[in-house]
């Protein structure tokens, strides 16, 4: 048995973090690996125990993303590997060494908007070229991005989704009725407000606004906080747009509270007869899949991971954008493509449900497991060697020997 350390989300956070690292607890003791956590984000205080033994360590509060206390947690749980889940580049390398380190990364950018000769972003090179460990991509379209940058050990390994959990709705007519939405055209939006650019909400609400001008009966649901202080007020863009009497907002509370669980979001997308998801860039993009898995068809971006991940939908074009911090290329939607994209799904989109279903169960938790992390973990674990002992074990045996 190997034991392998994550640092990313808490596994109960119901964020794409965290959703992954769920995956992580709960499938990896099935290859015969045991499994801890140091929760950057969900956890304060004291270390606790989760499902099958997991152990979860609390996040610093002295240090943003927990490096302080780091190396501590890795030879105390007497790690064998760990995987950062998380953007890799806001790592410190030197604070990694010593440590027998897998970036799972996404990567979202490329030196052409185009997506046709993509590079590896200057903070994402940083973080490798120092030797802060080994790089995993989420998608094909990273993988190709690490290969091209020379780094050549890179492995893909691509997200895992439940689909027994998202999985279409056995009533969905009765359930959709029951909602109002009977009659209804219904367009989703599932992504996190903490970026004033990248989940493209203005240029989304924007074309649902064209699209509704000429479809009344259009409603646009966006599972999201309406206000963040990284983030975009949804609820001004909507009144500027005069979409305001047709927007509906995820309950507030529990969004923020976390209280929205997978089945209850299952349904949100069960019910939806899209889901626009046309970001500035993807390193997954994990509600695409969920969505597929649901049923539902999808609108993406035609750059990055998204068009790997459309599998039932419309990739729409978009304009550059230079990203100065990556100093590498998003792909801005663009709002009359988005339009565009929710003219043919008013038209199609029912007829699309069963291939969506089909393209998600590739993606399909256990079949991850198997084909991607079992090989991964092979190369990424040396098994014949036995495991340091950490620093408190050391301790106890010393106590014991006196």
């Amino acid at each position: 048995m190997s034991n392998v350390l994550v640092l990313s989300n808490a596994p109960y956070c119901h964020s794409g973090y965290g959703n992954q690292s769920a995956f992580i607890a709960r499938k990896f003791p099935d290859l015969g690996h045991k499994v801890g956590v140091v929760a950057y984000h969900g956890l304060q205080g004291t270390p606790l125990n989760w499902e099958n033994g997991t152990v979860i360590y609390p996040g610093s509060t002295e240090d943003t993303y927990t490096q302080d206390i780091l190396p501590g947690y890795y030879q105390h749980f007497q790690a064998d590997l760990l995987i950062t889940l998380m953007d890799a580049w806001v790592l410190d390398p030197g604070r990694l060494a010593g440590m027998n380190v897998a970036h799972w990364m996404p990567i979202d950018a490329a030196a052409s908007a185009t997506g046709i000769s993509p590079h590896l972003s200057a903070m994402d090179r940083r973080i490798l070229e120092a030797g802060g460990g080994r790089p995993v991509a989420m998608s094909q379209f990273g993988h190709k991005v690490l290969l091209d940058a020379g780094f050549g050990s890179a492995l893909y390994v691509p997200h895992g989704v439940d689909t027994q959990v998202f999985r279409p709705l056995e009533d969905r007519e009765g359930l959709r009725e029951r909602l109002g939405l009977k009659g209804k055209f219904v367009v989703g939006i599932n992504a996190a407000n903490q970026d004033p650019v990248r989940k493209a909400f203005p240029e989304q609400m924007a074309a649902f606004a064209q699209f509704h001008a000429r479809h009344p009966d259009a409603i646009l649901g966006i599972h999201a906080r309406t206000q963040t202080r990284m983030g975009v007020d949804l609820q001004r863009i909507a009144a500027d747009l005069n979409i305001q009497d047709c927007v509906v907002f995820a309950d507030q509370f529990l969004v923020a509270s976390g209280l929205m669980g997978d089945p209850d979001l299952a349904k949100w997308y069960g019910v939806l007869d899209i889901l626009s998801n046309a970001s500035y860039g993807e390193g997954f993009g994990l509600p695409v899949v969920e969505a597929q898995a649901c049923g539902t068809p999808v609108v993406t971006t035609a750059f990055s991971a998204m068009i790997e991940l459309t599998g039932s939908g419309w990739c729409v074009a978009g304009d550059p954008y230079w990203n100065r911090g990556h100093q590498a290329w998003w792909l801005r939607p663009a709002v009359a493509a988005i339009a565009a994209a929710y003219e043919s799904a008013y038209e199609e989109a029912a007829s699309m449900r069963e291939d969506a279903r089909e393209f998600s169960l590739r993606y399909d938790a256990d079949r991850v497991l198997t084909e991607f992390w079992k090989p991964a973990l092979q190369e990424l674990l040396d098994e014949d060697d036995e495991p340091p002992l950490g620093v408190f074990a050391k301790d106890v045996l010393a106590e014991a020997a006196k």
